[in-house]
């Protein structure tokens, strides 16, 4: 039920607090540790010792749960959803160990904020400060917009009730990629001929002020300048990142060469475990006062943490319902039938078994690298505590492909996206155990009477990853990260255009049975197959399925790349708008990359899935054949296709629109019609054949005069 922005404002504290801190977690900083806002907000408090309140918050936005974009699907699809859920409750834990409390409700965060001012306002407070991280893209930009309008308004209000003048301030910050903008090599990318910048200072907030700078201004003046009105700051961010190159390569090598990770911040500390030193910065979390809890609950704002997604779209009333729907409807998965959030239990074939949290984001980190798992982030190891080998980070390089296994690749993007980790964590946990494996070379040396590399404790020392290297792969993957963030701040709307950045005019098909076909993984190619119905049962696919999927999507099918863009956006569970926007254009040919990649889909299956693992997992119709022939069914003679109880169809002549992905549909299907039937490619397979497999595109041409397919062209 709906509350006034007023409700909160008969009840105070035994002690009146000047400063009321708000602190506003969100999908992409779910963390204590290298959580600016939090730092900054906790060292204030501290400075005003019992005279200030610091209040943490987040909001399930209700408008994340409805019908967006061009398919109608919910930006925030249930496997998401579900992950969220278990990382906002891992917090609300780790708060109330340290004596302060997440504060959470369901709806938006504009009324959200409007009844913590109230709170303040009963508490007696006569300032009260939001600070919140800022995340790319204009939808972002317009809520951040929405929420300061908001909150200015609210605080104006109740100076006007009587209560007092309430001053107010905005404070936003920087923090999702691994370089701060205030530390970019611009003039390195300025002598390579891109465009001057506009200045060297992050300028990413709405009014003009550097991240974690106050925006300190009369509520009027705010709500005049950011209330209805769309925000400016994706064109001036625009201009702000006018030099960063439109390459990739041009992009991350200078940056990794040239610019400084700045040191993640500790978590705030306990006030019970503050240190004794009263000149001392040390962040410290006040403790949330229990005079303030039953007018937190009055206001709706300590609601328990759901654990059941399919309830929330419920909630969210018809529009909620009809956006799960077209989700179930397109995945073929139902809802209700996932595990709930935090109890543990995962899809056996899952690729990702974990439940979300700072502590599992660092102890599958310290995992990866083979690091002790115990003790806060940065705590590494020391010389004393050699590193545990072997250990996945070892064979990175050559297994970050692979299209299965769970310590294949590190599978932390889930962890990032939510904000449960820092790219800074990950670097600093990286650069000591970099720091000892220079130590432990430079001893190796000195007993051969050779001298190594100086260690550089707490450092490192950054060079272009090589065969035999390590964590250096993995750092360079963060640095790919950067670049699809920053180039969504740099090109904004253009990104999202039929052509993309290509500057092409391109026309797409929008056919929504064929888009059926590949979203169900349908379209008789087993590699495309076996990662869609990973996706649409875990929320998770390979990196070279993603590549590989989405090629084929746009140039094999020619559908547009926007509906493969929104249906991930709605289905991965580590869903990055940026990061997922950047990757489509990227893998389509609308990106600014000069090679316009096509992936031969068969050959990169035969290359990144051997063994066919993946296939035999998700398409276990196929299972019974051999493995080369699991990744190229028509060629499969009768007699092969027979003993393995395999039968080659159309859709059409199967009969049925069959849920593929439901396994045990499947198996029913299977046993009434006595065999498992595999629909025909909807291409013809030798254009999924790389050019260099001679032998294998002769096998393919005489396959495909045999078998009929439904080409698209």
């Amino acid at each position: 039920m709906a509350q006034s922005d007023g409700a909160a404002a008969t009840t105070a504290t035994a002690v009146a607090p000047a400063t009321t801190a708000l602190v506003w977690f969100r999908p992409g900083d779910l963390r204590l540790s290298d959580h600016e806002p939090l730092h900054n907000a906790a060292q204030s408090a501290a400075l005003h010792n019992e005279g200030a309140l610091l209040l943490p918050f987040a909001c399930l936005e209700e408008r994340d749960l409805v019908p967006s974009g061009p398919l109608g699907l919910p930006r925030l699809g249930p496997h998401r959803l579900r992950l969220l859920l278990e990382a906002l409750s891992s917090l609300r834990g780790a708060l109330r160990g340290r004596g302060s409390e997440l504060l959470f409700s369901c709806g938006c965060t504009e009324a959200a904020v409007g009844r913590l001012v109230a709170l303040a306002a009963g508490a007696g407070s006569t300032h009260v400060a939001l600070h919140h991280y800022m995340q790319p893209g204009a939808a972002s930009a317009e809520l951040e917009d929405a929420v300061a309008a908001r909150f200015a308004a609210v605080a104006a209000q109740h100076g006007e009730y009587g209560l007092g003048p309430m001053r107010s301030s905005v404070h936003r910050y920087w923090g999702c990629t691994l370089y701060h903008p205030d530390d970019l090599p611009y003039a390195l990318w300025q002598a390579q001929g891109s465009p001057a910048a506009g200045n060297e200072h992050s300028g990413l907030d709405s009014n003009g002020t550097s991240a974690g700078e106050a925006q300190v201004a009369g509520p009027t003046a705010a709500a005049e300048q950011q209330g209805g009105r769309p925000s400016s700051r994706p064109n001036r961010q625009q201009q702000r990142f006018a030099c960063l190159p439109r390459v990739m390569s041009d992009f991350r090598r200078p940056l990794q060469a040239a610019a400084t990770v700045r040191p993640p911040l500790p978590a705030p500390c306990p006030a019970d475990s503050a240190p004794a030193d009263s000149r001392s910065d040390a962040a410290v979390l006040p403790p949330f006062p229990a005079a303030l809890a039953a007018a937190a609950a009055e206001a709706g704002l300590v609601a328990g943490i759901p654990t059941e997604p399919a309830g929330l779209y419920a909630a969210a009333g018809p529009a909620g319902e009809a956006a799960l729907a077209r989700w179930e409807h397109l995945t073929g998965q139902r809802c209700a039938s996932l595990a709930p959030a935090g109890c543990g239990t995962h899809d056996p074939r899952s690729a990702v078994p974990f439940t979300m949290g700072e502590e599992q984001a660092l102890q599958r980190l310290r995992h990866i690298l083979g690091l002790p798992a115990q003790g806060p982030p940065g705590s590494g190891c020391s010389s004393e505590q050699s590193p545990v080998r072997p250990a996945p980070i070892d064979e990175y390089q050559d297994s970050r492909m692979t299209a299965t296994g769970v310590d294949s690749s590190a599978k932390l993007s889930a962890f990032l996206s939510l904000g449960c980790l820092s790219p800074r964590s990950v670097w600093a946990e990286t650069a000591r155990l970099a720091a000892v494996e220079q130590q432990q070379q430079q001893q190796q040396g000195q007993r051969e009477g050779q001298r190594g590399e100086e260690p550089l404790p707490g450092a490192l020392r950054w060079r272009e990853p090589q065969r035999g290297d390590t964590w250096r792969w993995l750092l360079m993957h963060l640095g790919i990260r950067d670049f699809f963030l920053y180039s969504a701040l740099k090109e904004g709307a253009a990104l999202e255009q039929p052509g993309g950045l290509s500057g092409r005019h391109m026309e797409w098909l929008h056919d929504e049975a064929l888009f059926l076909r590949w979203t169900r993984g349908q379209t008789g190619i087993p590699f495309v197959d076996a990662s869609m119905r990973e996706l649409a049962a875990t929320g998770y696919m390979s990196n070279r399925g993603r590549q590989n999927v989405a090629s084929f999507l746009s140039k094999s099918l020619g559908l547009d790349w926007r509906w493969g863009a929104a249906y991930f956006e709605s289905v991965l569970a580590d869903s990055d708008w940026a990061i997922n926007l950047g990757n489509w254009a990227y893998n389509s040919g609308t990106g600014a990359d000069p090679r316009d990649r096509r992936f031969c889909t068969v050959s990169q299956g035969l290359r990144y899935d051997p063994e066919a693992e993946l296939i035999c997992r998700w398409v276990p119709e196929l299972a019974a054949l051999p493995t080369e022939l699991a990744h190229q069914p028509w060629q499969a003679t009768p007699e092969q296709m027979a003993a393995a109880g395999v039968q080659l169809e159309s859709a059409e002549q199967a009969g049925a629109d069959l849920v593929v992905a439901d396994t045990e549909a499947a198996a029913d299907v299977a046993e009434a019609a006595g065999h498992h039937w595999y629909p025909l490619p909807l291409v013809d397979p030798a254009t999924q054949v790389a050019k260099g497999h001679k032998q294998a595109k002769q096998k393919q041409a005489a396959a495909s005069k045999a078998a009929p397919t439904r080409a698209v062209h």
